[in-house]
């Protein structure tokens, strides 16, 4: 019986052993594996943090882009109320010609018969 519970002991001492390489295998794996996903997640962090700069960048384009058609919404309006303005301007200068004129051509016109009133009134 002394040997036979040798046997059973160095048995069970041989699949501890088993037991305890498979675990120590079985460590090194997930830590391989853990140290492949946190690899992982620091690039999937960097791209993050990358694409996040992108977003930035053109959030900032498209604010600029934004002020610079309100800018340009400005300008075409005052350009719009100069070109108003300047038609007002013209119209009434075209008013006043068309007055002088009018001013002239009776003056001439009395003019020319003012003599002829004269010798009228004097005979």
């Amino acid at each position: 019986m002394g040997n036979k519970a040798n046997d059973e002991m160095g048995l069970l001492l041989i699949t501890i052993n088993k037991l305890a390489e498979t675990l120590k295998r079985i460590m090194g794996e997930i830590n391989d594996v853990s140290d492949k996903v946190s690899a992982s997640a620091r690039v999937v962090a960097e791209n993050s943090k990358t694409s996040l700069c992108q977003i930035d960048d053109q959030l900032d384009e498209s604010q600029k882009i934004a002020t610079m058609a309100e800018e340009l919404a400005t300008t075409s309006s005052n350009m719009e109320q100069s070109s108003q303005h300047a038609r007002q301007l013209a119209n009434d200068a075209v008013s006043k010609s068309n007055e002088s004129t009018a001013f002239v051509s009776a003056t001439m016109h009395q003019s020319m018969t003012l003599p002829m009133n004269l010798k009228a009134q004097l005979l």
